[in-house]
């Protein structure tokens, strides 16, 4: 039997298959909802939950230049070789250089959405979220993209979104995690409700329940309280990039 290249295989998280998933599980897009021009308006409506949700693909509204592929290239290759701590430190300084100013802007215009769309409905109490999906781009490890983001949302300058969640359409792998992963890692700010992180958590089983239906059931399924991802990497090829770790050494 043939095995699978998982750096071929993608997920189904782009716009059109979130927009039937939301209205699957009762939530609704906005855009019918706000008829006055000029509004800057949000991705989804989740009156039950009271949740308005942001949906940014990384691969569009990223900083997916050819610029910035060389940038981290150079990065990368300036440090091969390195002690792992020292490396990591270093990348993780170049990386924030390279990619801070574009994200910011993405995740600026998110917040503006988020708080415009409820001002124009009234939504009082609404929580927002900021959903990000890395569709294929592969210049960064999931822990440098993924703290990126909780990074600059820890400014005070966007504080219509109370969580963020970064998702991956493509394949990570793990050193300690035998099969190839889709990423879903949330992060809260200290306003976010209890009933907002059980909103996200039950919102990612239903994601991944949906993945499945369209794309067939995965190997393994995991959830973690915490989850370190220091060593995760991106699938690139039949060979891992990194050996299984001993878990129980």
């Amino acid at each position: 039997m043939t095995e699978a290249d998982y750096s071929k295989l993608k997920g189904v998280a782009d716009e059109k298959h979130f927009d039937e998933f939301i209205k699957r599980i009762g939530g609704e897009r906005v855009d019918p909802l706000i008829t006055r021009s000029g509004v800057k308006k949000a991705d989804y409506l989740f009156r039950d939950a009271g949740v308005v949700v942001e949906l940014k693909i990384l691969e569009t509204e990223f900083a997916h230049t050819e610029e910035a592929e060389a940038k981290f290239t150079k990065l990368l290759n300036e440090y091969e070789g390195f002690e792992a701590a020292a490396a990591e430190q270093a990348i993780w300084r170049g990386a924030l250089e390279i990619l801070r100013a574009p994200l910011q802007r993405i995740i600026r215009k998110a917040n503006t959405q988020i708080r415009e769309t409820k001002q124009e409905l009234g939504l009082v109490g609404y929580e927002g979220v900021l959903l990000c999906v890395n569709d294929n781009f592969r210049g960064v490890s999931p822990k440098i993209a993924e703290s990126l983001i909780s990074h600059i949302l820890a400014g005070a300058h966007f504080r219509s979104i109370c969580a963020s969640i970064y998702l991956t359409n493509h394949h990570i792998e793990h050193p300690n995690r035998k099969d190839a992963l889709f990423l879903w890692a949330p992060r809260y700010s200290p306003q976010a409700s209890d009933k907002l992180q059980t909103f996200i958590n039950e919102l990612g089983r239903r994601w991944f329940d949906y993945s499945e239906e369209q794309i067939g059931p995965f190997i393994s399924r995991e959830e973690h309280e915490t989850f370190d991802l220091t060593p995760a990497s991106v699938v690139t090829g039949l060979r891992r990039n990194s050996q299984y770790v001993d878990r129980n050494e």
